[in-house]
């Protein structure tokens, strides 16, 4: 984008917000399975704010809560707080979407997400989340957790069909079908959580950041040479 507005290509490089894996990584003993509890657990976590389409989340647990046990945790805080907690109590979601707004250091938040059996990534589409690649969305594939994910551009120039469940953003009926679609079968679960596993392979935060610190020294030796 920033090529086709003028900016020469030399001058750009790209520094991916990927997840620590010292932090943010798999870890099986810890991980709840859902054989063991009839309750499908998601979670979102992040700011709250109208594009990142965490009240689709809510509304769809409204229709799939229907047909199966399922708790929502909503983890974080944002300017559409109180309408989320609005909606959640004139939809009598109580005890389906849990709301978690305490801060927490970052290893907590590893162990937050690891309780779940699939993250949510509700973005609304627009010019904004088009051009992002949701940090969150790389957490959870970090932890081994499956991921529901909007069809936006920036997340299908990363990922495909055999690593994130895609649902058309801003249709709560497909993303209900696909939160059922994921419940029922536990071994695509382990599909998508394998096959996300090529992202990390192929941007790690060891490689990338060894890129970074490259990058600052190259500019750093340009600016040393110069009068």
């Amino acid at each position: 984008t920033l090529i086709s507005r003028g900016v020469p290509a030399k001058k750009i490089s790209v520094v991916m917000n990927v997840a620590d894996g010292r932090i943010f990584r798999r870890a099986p003993a810890i991980r709840r399975s859902i054989a063991n509890d009839d309750c499908f657990r998601l979670i979102y976590h992040g700011n709250l704010s109208k594009r990142y389409g965490i009240n689709l989340a809510i509304r769809a647990v409204g229709l799939v809560r229907q047909h199966i046990p399922v708790r929502l945790t909503i983890h974080g805080s944002g300017p559409l707080l109180d309408e989320l907690q609005e909606l959640t109590a004139d939809m009598g979601l109580e005890g389906n979407i849990r709301f978690s707004t305490r801060l927490v250091p970052t290893q907590e938040l590893a162990t937050l997400i690891q309780d779940a059996d699939a993250g949510v990534v509700p973005y609304q589409r627009d010019a904004f989340t088009d051009g992002i690649l949701p940090t969150k969305l790389m957490e959870y594939v970090a932890l081994g957790i499956p991921v529901i994910a909007a069809r936006t551009s920036a997340i299908t120039a990363y990922f495909d069909e055999t690593m994130v469940e895609f649902f058309s953003p801003g249709d709560v009926d497909d993303l209900a079908f696909h939160i059922l679609a994921l419940q029922a079968d536990r071994e695509k679960r382990e599909r998508l959580v394998c096959s996300s596993q090529q992202f990390l392979r192929r941007y790690s935060w060891s490689q990338i950041s060894a890129d970074y610190v490259a990058l600052v020294d190259r500019l750093a030796r340009r600016l040393a040479k110069q009068p």
